[in-house]
């Protein structure tokens, strides 16, 4: 299901059956689904699927993205001091589901505090999602340098997180402003044939940039971020959920936490942040730039054991059968709902 006519076209003419979102046909179909399957929430399927999905077939929640660093839904810090009325209302918008299927046991018992279902509904066989980030790890593994000598993947990302404060905002859009005026790092983009992508988050405001730099940083819009994870030799980020994500690829990744204080205050995370970042970490932009035209950017070793452990913990599989998996734990879910036949022989 989707309401954007571009993937509509896109999806049917690749043989795929898909149906136009919010549509009298699409929610015929849904009401008679035996499973119905989402990953943002309810809404996915359809605008008014929260008030009416009980009625449908068995619900299943697939994450859009590992659930390992923020708190999300019932965990968020702000719960903590809503009053009786207001936490009623909010248990009313959180999403629900029948099912919803972690990708490891740490995800599993994050999503326990997050949402509000019966223990059963928080089953291990997900995270179909990061197959992707499995086939970029193999592809980047793979590339090679082109004619002129510079490897395809000279590339710096940068991807700071949505801000829910004005002040916060603000900090961030000074931020972008001075690493594009830097000249030291502009000079050290432009010698080591270097780009520096900024790519703000779908929640975000667009980032501007004077025409004057555009030769080394370009700005990439969010659809683009997965794409640009797999190209990258560094990843910059602070608080995304892709931080767990990127750590399949095994490259260079600097925490850039320029606001971590004021942002505890009104946010919080599953574990200590050090926890569940492996890499270097800065605080102020100096900082962060000196870490790139210094090269100690590109030093990783030192984070190697912090790095595994990691990966043993989010990662039950080091392949791309995430899917797979996926696809068999919903099968599994839908062949315990059928009633139990009888083989025994009519008296």
């Amino acid at each position: 299901i989707t309401k954007n006519s571009a993937d509509f076209k896109m999806l049917k003419s690749r043989g795929f059956l898909v149906l136009n979102k919010n549509t009298f046909r699409a929610r015929l179909i849904l009401s008679q689904a035996q499973v119905l399957i989402y990953s943002h929430g309810e809404d996915d399927l359809d605008s008014h699927f929260l008030y009416w999905n009980k009625l449908s077939g068995l619900r299943v929640y697939l994450n859009h993205c590992l659930n390992l660093t923020k708190t999300g839904q019932m965990a968020q810090k702000q719960v903590e001091t809503m009053s009786r009325s207001t936490l009623a209302q909010f248990k009313k918008k959180i999403t629900r589901f029948d099912y919803i299927l972690a990708s490891s046991e740490t995800e599993r018992q994050y999503f326990k505090q997050s949402f509000i279902e019966d223990d059963a509904s928080y089953v291990l066989g997900g995270g179909a999602h990061l197959d992707q980030f499995f086939k970029l790890k193999n592809e980047s593994e793979n590339k090679t340098e082109n004619e002129s000598g510079i490897s395809s993947d000279k590339m710096i990302l940068y991807f700071p997180t949505f801000r829910d404060l004005e002040n916060g905002r603000l900090q961030l859009s000074q931020i972008l402003n001075d690493l594009v005026s830097d000249i030291h790092l502009t000079q050290w983009l432009r010698e080591n044939s270097y780009q520096f992508i900024l790519c703000h988050h779908i929640n975000s405001q667009a980032i501007e940039l004077d025409e004057s730099v555009n030769d080394v940083f370009q700005i990439r819009p969010p659809s683009d971020i997965i794409e640009l994870m797999g190209g990258c030799e560094v990843f910059i980020s602070d608080y995304s959920g892709l931080i767990a994500d990127y750590l399949v690829l095994n490259k260079a990744f600097v925490a850039f936490p320029f606001d971590l204080d004021e942002y505890l205050t009104h946010r919080s995370f599953y574990s200590d942040y050090r926890g569940f970042t492996y890499g270097h970490e800065v605080n102020t932009l100096s900082a962060l730039i000196d870490l790139i035209i210094t090269g100690k950017v590109f030093e990783q070793e030192q984070f190697g054991l912090h790095r595994n452990k990691l990966k043993e913990q989010f990662f039950p599989l080091d392949t791309a059968d995430y899917s797979k998996r996926s696809f068999e734990t919903i099968s599994q879910l839908v062949e315990n709902l059928k009633p139990p036949t009888s083989n025994s022989e009519p008296s």
